[in-house]
Order: C-alpha cells, then sequence, then structure tokens
C-alpha cells in the first residue's frame, strides 16, 4: 500500500523541496518506500538540480512516481536523464502517472525508464510519440494517451509485445498503422478521433485489430510504409532469405519463446539469452544523446560480466578473436567505457545468430512443434509483408 506523501497544495516550492520535506518527517522510512507521490500540489515545473537531492536515493524500492494533477508543461530532458539512471529508480518503478497536466513534449531521455510498466500521460496536450518509444519502453502493459493532441502513431507500436491496454480516444489521429493490429490487446479505445468508421464496424477487440490489419493504407503513408519495409530489409543486410527468415522468427516473442524452450532442453539456451539481451540493448542505445546513458552502460558491463568475462558464468560460444576484443574493451582503462557503444556486441552477436542458425535451429526444425513454429512466423511475415504492399 505504501505511505501516502502529503504535501501542501499549490505550494510554490521547487520539486527538490517537496521530496526533502517529505523525508524529513521523522517518519520510518521502509512504509513510504513504495510509492513518490505529488498529485495535486500545482507543480509547474521539476527542478532541474536533480543532483542537489540526494534523499531521492533513500527511497529503495520505489514502485510508482504520482504526479497526476499538476500544472507541468515540461519534462526537463536533464532531469528524467538523471532521474532514470538512479539504480534505484530504474530497478524498481513500475507505474509513472504524469496525467491531467499540461506537458507537450516527450523527451527522448524519459525513455530511458525502460522497466515502467503502466504509464499514464492521458488528459495533455502531447502532440508527437518519439520514433523510438515502443523500442525502449517494451515492458509497458497499460499506456493511457488519450485526450491529448497526437495525429500520428509510431508505425513500430507492435514492438510492444507485452502492451494489453491502451487509450487513444479524444485525439487528432486520422489513421491507425496496419501494424498496430498486431499487438496483443484486450483493451483498446480509439474513439473521438478522425479516423475511419469502418475500424468501428467490430464491438470486439480482436474485431477491431483485424479491421486495423486490413485497412486500405492512405497515399500520404506510403512513404512512411516503404521506409518501414526498407528497415526490416536493412537488419537482414548480408543475410541470405532463409537468414532473414529466422532472424524476424526470433524477434516474435512468442515464437522466440517455444525455441528458447527447446534450447533449454539442449542446455544451450545462454546463445539466445545472450542474442535476446544484445538486441534490446542495441534498440535502446540512444544515439541522440552525447553523454552516455549510465543504465546502458550498466546494462553493457552486466551482458559481459554474465557471457563473455573470464569464467563468466553462462558463457557463450564464440570465435576467440571476438571474445579478447571484448575482455579488452571492457578491461583496459585507455578504451572503458570510451569504447562501450551501440555496436561493441556486434561481432559476438554475428557469431552466436549463425552458430544458432546452422546448429540448434536445423534440429529444431526437424521437429513437429519447430516445423509448425517456424511456419507460423513465416507466413505472419509475409502476411505483413503483403499488406504493407512489399510484395
Amino acid at each position: 500500500t505504501g505511505f501516502w506523501i502529503l504535501i501542501y497544495r499549490d505550494s510554490q516550492l521547487p520539486f527538490y523541496h517537496y521530496l526533502r520535506w517529505s523525508t524529513s518527517m521523522g517518519t520510518n522510512q521502509s512504509i513510504y518506500d513504495k510509492k513518490i507521490k505529488l498529485k495535486n500540489k500545482g507543480l509547474k515545473n521539476i527542478d532541474n538540480d536533480i543532483k542537489r537531492y540526494d534523499m531521492i536515493k533513500s527511497f529503495k524500492s520505489p514502485k510508482s512516481l504520482i504526479m497526476a494533477n499538476n500544472k507541468l508543461t515540461l519534462l526537463n530532458p536533464m532531469v528524467c536523464f538523471e532521474f532514470a539512471n538512479l539504480k534505484n529508480i530504474h530497478d524498481n518503478l513500475r507505474e509513472v502517472n504524469l496525467a491531467h497536466n499540461k506537458i507537450q513534449i516527450i523527451p527522448e531521455e524519459f525513455l530511458h525508464l525502460v522497466n515502467i510498466s503502466h504509464l499514464k500521460l492521458d488528459h495533455n496536450e502531447i502532440e508527437v510519440i518519439p520514433n523510438n518509444f515502443a523500442r525502449c519502453l517494451y515492458n509497458l502493459e497499460e499506456l493511457y494517451l488519450n485526450h491529448n493532441k497526437l495525429s500520428q502513431i509510431p508505425w513500430n507500436f507492435n514492438k510492444l509485445r507485452q502492451l494489453r491496454t491502451i487509450t487513444l480516444n479524444n485525439n487528432q489521429i486520422s489513421f491507425i498503422p496496419n501494424t498496430f493490429g498486431e499487438l496483443l490487446l484486450v483493451d483498446v479505445s480509439l474513439h473521438a478521433n478522425l479516423l475511419d468508421e469502418t475500424l468501428f464496424s467490430s464491438s470486439t477487440v480482436e474485431g477491431t485489430l483485424e479491421a486495423i490489419l486490413n485497412q486500405k493504407i492512405p497515399k500520404e503513408y506510403r512513404e512512411q510504409v516503404r521506409e518501414l519495409i526498407d528497415s526490416w530489409e536493412s537488419d537482414g543486410k548480408g543475410k541470405s532469405e532463409a537468414e532473414r527468415q529466422f532472424l524476424f522468427f526470433l524477434q516474435q516473442d512468442e515464437h522466440r519463446k517455444l525455441f528458447f524452450e527447446y534450447m533449454e532442453k539442449e542446455y544451450s539456451h545462454e546463445n539466445l539469452d545472450f542474442w535476446e539481451r544484445v538486441d534490446k540493448y542495441k534498440t535502446r542505445f540512444d544515439s541522440i544523446l552525447e553523454v552516455k546513458s549510465p543504465d546502458l552502460l550498466r546494462e553493457a558491463i552486466e551482458i559481459y560480466t554474465l557471457f563473455v568475462a573470464e569464467n563468466a558464468p553462462h558463457s557463450i560460444n564464440i570465435p576467440s578473436q571476438s571474445g579478447e576484443t571484448l575482455r579488452k574493451t571492457f578491461s583496459d582503462t585507455f578504451s572503458f567505457p570510451q569504447g562501450i557503444n551501440q555496436w561493441v556486441f556486434d561481432a559476438a552477436y554475428e557469431s552466436v545468430f549463425r552458430l544458432m542458425y546452422s546448429d540448434t535451429f536445423t534440429r529444431y526444425r526437424l521437429t513437429e512443434e519447430g516445423k509448425a513454429n517456424f511456419a507460423a512466423a513465416v507466413k505472419l511475415w509475409d502476411t505483413r509483408i503483403r499488406r504493407l504492399g512489399g510484395k
């Protein structure tokens, strides 16, 4: 349940004063470890000097940050960056509620809160969803964006494979990307937009998603579709058609999970575990920021320690040269941390991919489950391309 932090309403104190005041109440700290609640406080901005309030670190495992019903117009990028990279916040925060404010922009730095599962941004003035929103916040289960000023939804929203609830009603959206229909939703709200009425002919969520999948793409979105297909083809650059199909297979959660279970029986699952960890690391890496994200650096170190370092607990089978290069990068004071970037694991990542493809996957496809699982993935790929006019 947690302890509700109570603060005088409409106070004009800076954000860090709220937190300092609330943590000096003399109450046992452990009773409010779970929630940081700053609701209905008249907050207009979040103080830029986040490093001054070390008391945030005293919240051992906060699960929720609630700042709804304030007057926030801006999520300061550097504050978001610093806040998301406090380890106790990054590792534990699951719910962020910023509803009923006046927020206009979701900064890229906010997307470092990769572990949140519930995000409320409804009743704001947001006009654009960042393109890498879905790539970074892949753990989202519930997303509330209703009552904003959105006109478009990113084509890669289908990457939100854990998402079950989304509200987009009361915006200015005129078209929902076909790929949105691939989401495994149980609750979706799209009314009060500028959408084609045919999308609402079904009374079920499944029917609505099917209508989105099969809708005709307006001409003005054809260029975006071409860019999307090009990006898929770019992911498979240098690979054969069969290898590209295998790559798509690995990128689908439901198909990859069954393959992982097979690899566990063969005691080779650490290869897929490594590949999946690096794949998420690569897509999350924020090339826009000049400063490296501490949480991404921690993630890189964890991947290296688990799979590549000397005496790694889940050692993977990679060429000796790739292993030596990585060990030098992570242990050499001259190359660390400068050498830690989006591509640091690429050689090992590709080696593991080809090993799985030529070895474990070859055997897996000979099983009845493997045949059916891979065939379903290929069918999904072909259907997706055909729907988008790629064939």
